[in-house]
């Protein structure tokens, strides 16, 4: 059950802003989905697993192969292109063709995040974000443990960049990027899954079509006012201590 004291306690320890003088810009939140190529044109599913929303287009029965994005957003509506991660032992440049600009792939036989990967997608965070001891940020993620390993941590505080997860059982209320951003995406990414079925009749489609896809549906979902929405809406920014009611 969530609980207000649990909120409280949370909005207690994400409130940096007295301490540090957060600009908006410095607020940024990432997560990932996974991304099934077993997809049918059947009525969407979707499970909890690993702390993160993973999607499956098509029935469970069907199968299909996992390719995992990971995407970050900021509260001033920004987003950092997203990594894919792909089923396979070595990634090739191909498997990103039609992906929205900027994203990185990589590769890993069972198409799901390790903490090696993270701390690659972290690399590639700074690398785009450019946050300094100077000029922190703050960089919320799941408790996955992906999230938490110690080079990650490491890497993390020499960029200035400062990792906050959610409390135990709060992802569901506090995720800005679940709701109003991959909500939105799974429809986006259905579409874009039927046209490219309908433009290729009798080919299945692989993993070589997922970042089309992607970099179809993407835009639309991660637009400006879709993801400042989903800060304002969980009550992470503007701060907002009283969002959720006891129940």
């Amino acid at each position: 059950m969530f609980q207000t004291g649990t909120a409280h306690i949370t909005f207690k320890v994400y409130n940096k802003e007295a301490r540090f003088v957060w600009k908006p810009l410095a607020m940024t939140m990432a997560n990932q989905n996974a991304y099934v190529t077993s997809h049918l044109g059947s009525p969407l599913s979707s499970k909890q697993n690993f702390g993160s929303e993973f999607l499956h287009l098509g029935p469970p029965a069907e199968g299909g192969t996992n390719v995992t994005l990971i995407a970050a957003i900021n509260v001033i509506g920004c987003s950092v292109p997203p990594m894919f991660v792909f089923p396979r032992k070595f990634f090739k440049e191909h498997m990103l063709k039609g992906a929205p600009i900027g994203s990185i792939g990589i590769a890993n036989p069972s198409g799901w995040s390790t903490g090696d990967i993270f701390l690659k997608y972290l690399k590639h965070f700074i690398n785009v974000v450019k946050p300094t001891p100077e000029n922190k940020i703050i960089l919320i993620v799941g408790n996955h443990e992906s999230h938490l390993s110690i080079p990650a941590i490491n890497m993390a505080r020499e960029h200035g960049v400062i990792m906050l997860t959610f409390p135990p059982h709060t992802s569901h209320r506090l995720q800005p990027l679940d709701r109003s951003v991959f909500g939105p995406f799974k429809k986006y990414y259905n579409q874009a899954c039927h046209e490219w079925l309908l433009n290729n009749p009798g080919k299945p489609m692989t993993i070589y079509e997922v970042a089309e896809c992607v970099g179809k549906s993407y835009p639309r979902a991660f637009t400006p006012s879709n993801i400042e929405s989903g800060f304002r809406v969980f009550g992470i920014f503007p701060l907002n201590r009283h969002v959720f009611q006891e129940h």
